[in-house]
């Protein structure tokens, strides 16, 4: 019987730390940029969002983003609350198999996700870089992505026309510092 208890109490030991080492891996940031072109009737148009919300996962290589069509941003988001009350919401993953900080050449990647607007998703597809920055404390890479709908779909976003494609400019966070911020109850 101790025996059982011990393997048990092992197992649940082993799932609470690969958890809390995963969860170590994910940053949540309001700082950065997104762009979208949009058509409105033969005129492109670009709006430039800089109230967005990024979700990123370093181990998963995942990025998720969500904001809302006129670029405002709620102070306070319970963490509970983070993927709710925006109009659009992007859910990627990238072609890399991790998002890494440490010095390393740029990084060429596909993506593939889903698009969520007024409750339908979309698939997505795109490209983007991984660059890394030498000499920098806290940010250790820029990361970009070009965002387009998959097979000749069209997305009429309300208030800013036809969806041609995304961007997004994010600075991506060295894994120490989030290490330390995690550590200190960030």
């Amino acid at each position: 019987m101790k025996r059982i208890i011990l393997f048990l109490g092992t197992l649940i030991l082993l799932a609470i730390s690969i958890y809390t080492a995963e969860a170590q891996r994910t940053y949540i940031t309001r700082k950065g940029k997104l762009v979208a072109k949009t058509l409105e009737g033969d005129t492109l148009k670009t709006r430039e969002f800089k109230n967005i919300n990024v979700l990123l996962d370093y181990d998963k290589a995942e990025v998720i983003i969500n904001f809302k069509l006129d670029d405002t941003l709620d102070d306070h988001i319970p963490s509970n609350r983070f993927f709710y009350d925006y109009d659009v919401a992007l859910n990627t993953r990238l072609s890399l198999s991790e998002i890494e900080t440490s010095s390393h050449p740029k990084r060429i990647f596909d993506l593939k996700g889903e698009l969520f607007y007024n409750e339908t998703a979309y698939y997505i597809k795109g490209n983007g870089v991984l660059e890394h920055w030498e000499g920098s404390e806290d940010m250790s890479c820029m990361l970009t992505m070009n965002i387009e709908l998959m097979d000749n779909t069209k997305l009429f976003l309300d208030s800013l026309g036809l969806l041609e494609d995304i961007h997004l400019f994010q600075t991506v966070l060295n894994r120490e510092v989030l290490d330390e911020w995690e550590n200190a109850g960030y």
